[in-house]
């Protein structure tokens, strides 16, 4: 028997599925609009997880032979918008961490999605069952195996079953959460900024119907502190922690924000959001919102805060 090496039609990582015969990106069900030589990327990392990638070998597969650009300037925006694409960055990379010098590797997780019919896996119970249909009125020994087989069946939806149950009811038991101050340049007024939206944040979630938020004195001493999720969770009692960056020019505002389960480390929902510097405190309520429900939370809306 060949195994072949072809990827998988659908693959998964993090919050996003990917469809490799349609060529479309998708999170959380809303289709991302993505280039063809940013997509292209994609699925040379997906094909290569957590291997090294030359900037040669890619260049190669986006450009074909005989093709005159500028190889190096072209590759870089190509990985800039796939990591845009992506809410991804060059400093805390989640998906694409740069080799200095070498390439790029794709660190996510990738999981196939299967498509593969059961009796394909196991050729034997597709023989048996194409046998009992022909036959089981005169041979017991086939109806024996096939009743076995539907038994086997019934097992495993009431294990899957079961398996979905304690999902959800461990998405139901996270009600609470740390928002740790969120990252900024080393520019004073642009730090003095993200403190400012991370007390939005705070403040806005603390609005949510049954949640418990920890105040913003006490995730503080945080500040600029390289500490893991679960220990944090720990320290401060809390079922989840939210982590983010602020980008700020004079006009516009890019926050960046992750929110991990503190039992496991799992990453349960993350965004990427755009807007003017104006718009504060509405990015933060979007943020609370968009955590809230993450959290499967019931949230009370709020009016938007006065400039």
């Amino acid at each position: 028997m060949t195994t072949s090496n072809k990827l998988p039609t659908k693959v998964g990582f993090g919050r996003f599925n990917v469809d490799l015969d349609a060529g479309e990106l998708h999170s959380n069900g809303h289709r991302i609009r993505l280039q063809v030589q940013p997509f292209q990327l994609l699925q040379a990392f997906l094909q290569r997880p957590n291997e090294l990638i030359t900037r040669e070998e890619l260049q190669h597969i986006i450009w074909p032979e005989g093709t005159f650009v500028d190889f190096d300037q072209g590759l870089n925006k190509a990985i800039n918008k796939l990591r845009d694409a992506l809410g991804d960055t060059a400093d805390t990379p989640r998906y694409i961490e740069t080799v200095p010098k070498r390439g790029y590797r794709f660190i996510a997780p990738v999981i196939v999605e299967s498509t593969t019919p059961l009796y394909s896996v196991i050729p034997e119970l597709q023989s048996d069952s194409e046998a009992i249909s022909k036959t089981y009125t005169s041979k017991p020994v086939a109806l024996i195996r096939w009743v076995v087989i539907g038994m086997a069946c019934s097992v495993l939806l009431a294990a899957l079953t079961a398996v979905l149950k304690h999902r959800v009811a461990a998405a139901q038991d996270l009600n609470s959460i740390a928002v740790l101050p969120l990252l900024a340049k080393s520019n004073i007024a642009d730090d003095v900024f993200a403190d400012g939206m991370t007390d939005s944040i705070i403040d806005d979630l603390a609005t949510m119907h049954k949640l418990r938020v920890i105040s913003y004195a006490s995730v503080f001493p945080y500040k600029n502190k390289v500490s893991e999720p679960r220990a944090i969770g720990r320290e401060l009692g809390v079922d989840a922690v939210l982590t983010g960056r602020v980008e700020k020019s004079e006009t516009s505002l890019a926050v960046s924000v992750e929110l991990t389960a503190t039992s496991d480390g799992r990453h349960l929902w993350g965004r990427r959001y755009m807007g003017g510097t104006s718009d504060r405190d509405g990015l933060a309520l979007e943020v609370a919102n968009a955590v809230s429900e993450a959290l499967r939370i019931g949230s009370r809306s709020k009016a938007k805060k006065p400039q």
